[in-house]
């Protein structure tokens, strides 16, 4: 009999406490998982930083080295980017990365545009 990747033989015994250890493991592992999926979550300006500069996805994707469909994967959030390719986008738009990307929604810019002209007034 196979648990999980371990081989158990009819003499020996797999005691309860074995199992519950086995199945412990398991559920750490996907509660692990899902916290991963939840701390990597980035959002990004990509879409709008590509429209304000007439750039397609093919073009971004040439510049940074990728295929165009990472491109739009990151831009839906499907994917997120590493280290790497992160600095690679913000470069291609001569922004700092936390411009491009933020692990917090980011505001409308006519509202971010809007509140430096109340500061000046």
């Amino acid at each position: 009999m196979v648990i999980s990747g371990l081989a158990v033989t009819r003499a020996e015994s797999f005691c309860e406490t074995d199992f519950r250890n086995l199945l412990a493991g398991c559920l750490l592992r996907i509660s692990n998982i899902y916290f991963c999926i939840e701390l990597i979550m980035l959002y990004n300006r990509i879409a709008v930083l590509r429209s304000e500069r007439s750039l397609s996805r093919q073009t971004l994707a040439r510049q940074v080295g990728v295929n165009p469909q990472t491109i739009g994967f990151l831009e839906r959030g499907d994917y997120t980017p590493s280290l790497e390719l992160a600095f690679k986008i913000a470069r291609v738009f001569k922004l700092p990365v936390e411009a491009v990307f933020s692990p917090d929604p980011f505001r409308l810019l006519s509202e971010q545009v809007y509140e430096i002209k109340r500061k000046e007034a």
